[in-house]
């Protein structure tokens, strides 16, 4: 004989996934079936590659070693306070576009910071950042 079970003994542990797996396959569906025209109707355009060498940047990059917070080094210059590398620097802005920065970890974030300002102040379009740990 079948029997119905009451209102009590029906247990909702389990999520019923059917729903959220058919909503899925509908989007697997649509994207296979929409996937060659909107390629076809969105081209994008492959620039073309002419024969012959390739062009060598021309920049050139300076190091500026920091290795305290007084004592700055640049191509064998030293220079015992940010002031006088920004001194330095703004002599040679039209030369720099392109500065390194290496710096100990041990030393305050606040001298790559101020770093980081004086180049912005000069115009220098890229500052790359090396790490480095006393020995």
């Amino acid at each position: 004989m079948i029997t119905s079970k009451s209102k009590h003994e029906i247990k909702a542990s389990e999520p019923n996934l059917i729903p959220i797996l058919d909503f899925m396959l509908v989007l697997i569906i649509m994207f296979v079936l929409l996937a060659g025209p909107v390629r076809e109707a969105i081209k994008v355009p492959v620039p073309e590659v002419k024969n012959g060498t390739a062009a060598q940047s021309t920049k050139h990059t300076t190091l500026i070693i920091v290795a305290g917070k007084n004592d700055i080094y640049i191509d064998k210059n030293h220079f015992s306070s940010l002031d006088n590398l920004e001194k330095y620097l703004e002599t040679q802005k039209n030369i720099i576009k392109e500065v390194s920065i290496a710096i100990d970890k041990s030393l305050e974030v606040d001298i790559l910071l101020k770093l980081f300002s004086i180049n912005k102040a000069l115009g220098i379009s890229t500052t790359n950042i090396q790490v480095e740990t006393k020995k």
